[in-house]
């Protein structure tokens, strides 16, 4: 009965109906129950049933259904309905063409596709023998006049010729002829390839009713002023939220993005300050001036640097220790001796302590 309710289905949805239930009812059932309930005829004559209940208000996909169930239970009337109003109603179709023996038939098994089959010879009625009662096995027995006596004698069969055989059959038993399975087309119809057929129709009748009530959903949506985003139908109020937010979080990125690179600025001085700490006696080794200097813009340049302090009490250190060694170098011993005894003051340096007493020998002349 599924097909029956498909078919109801099907002609309510065609007529017009506008209930929601029938459209997904159809959907839900769709061609497996279709193609099952088709070969029943009780099915097939209450689908007449009903479509006479629309008062033949339906489609040219319905009307093929309806000439093909027609002649797969071989009812004369109702092929002659559908076909007439195939005729009237859409005379354009092409439906007309696809549902012939033609295109849903198969070779004829009958004769192989050769559209002649053999078929018992009237003649001899299959019997393969010489139709001449008289005749046996090419004679027949006669009598001739001999000296006034009639005697026996044997004559060769002029109707087979002395062969015993069928003239019409030649022996056979069969004679060729036009082969009425197929009525000499070579292929006949199909009812698996109707059905086959049918359930194709079927499909895309569904396939277009979706299509065309997802079309109807989507203006009604539209209508309400919904828009459609990501798959779901949301106001423009909200997607305006999603707006807002994607740009508050956007904003919150940047914020974060700078609060990053500014403390990564913030660790990259304050390592750079650790190092020149460090590295501070070597540096006043090799060119105290050069240092000095160094420290000097590194200061002025990072006021703020966790270690200004330190680097303030090593570039006061440097600067002394500057001095200091370019009284060395002139000789001035005594003043070499001073200044560096007050970069001691500020820093302790083992090297420094050995540096003043090396000196101050050298200012005694020891």
């Amino acid at each position: 009965m599924k097909f029956v309710l498909c078919l109801f289905l099907l002609s309510c949805l065609i007529c017009g109906a506008e209930d929601t239930a029938i459209q997904k009812s159809l959907v839900q059932h769709k061609t497996e129950s279709f193609q099952k309930d088709m070969k029943s005829q009780a099915s097939y004559r209450k689908f007449i049933t009903l479509f006479k209940q629309t008062k033949g208000q339906i489609n040219e996909k319905v009307i093929a259904i309806g000439i093909l169930g027609a002649r797969m239970h071989k009812l004369k009337t109702e092929y002659d309905l559908f076909t007439k109003m195939m005729k009237t109603k859409y005379p354009l179709s092409d439906y007309p063409e696809k549902i012939k023996t033609k295109n849903l038939g198969v070779v004829c098994a009958k004769c192989n596709g050769d559209k002649k089959s053999m078929r018992s010879c009237t003649k001899c009625k299959g019997k393969k023998t010489c139709t001449n009662s008289s005749c046996k096995g090419g004679s027949v027995k006669g009598y001739d006049r001999k000296n006034g006596r009639y005697v026996p004698v044997e004559r060769t069969c002029s109707i087979c010729n002395g062969t015993g055989n069928c003239v019409t059959c030649e022996g056979s038993g069969e004679v060729s002829g036009s082969c009425s399975p197929c009525r000499q087309r070579g292929y006949v119809f199909s009812s698996e390839k109707a059905y086959e057929f049918m359930d194709g129709v079927l499909n895309e009748i569904v396939t277009l009713q979706v299509a065309g009530d997802q079309v109807a959903f989507e203006k009604a949506q539209e209508a309400k002023g919904l828009i459609k985003l990501d798959g779901e139908w949301v106001t423009q109020k909200y997607i305006q939220q999603m707006k807002d937010r994607a740009a508050e979080a956007e904003k919150q990125r940047l914020i974060a993005e700078k609060r990053e690179e500014a403390e990564a600025a913030v660790r990259r001085m304050n390592q750079r300050a650790e190092a020149l700490i460090k590295q501070s006696d070597a540096r006043l080794a090799e060119d105290a001036d050069e240092f000095v200097e160094l420290l000097k813009i590194f200061i002025a340049d990072n006021p703020k640097c966790a270690s200004i302090e330190l680097l303030k009490k090593e570039l006061q250190y440097s600067e002394l220790y500057s001095s200091a060694m370019k009284f060395e170098e002139s000789g001035d011993y005594g003043k070499a001796v001073e200044v560096f005894t007050k970069a001691l003051a500020i820093k302790a340096s083992k090297e420094l302590e050995a540096k003043i007493k090396e000196l101050d020998d050298q200012d005694i002349g020891l």
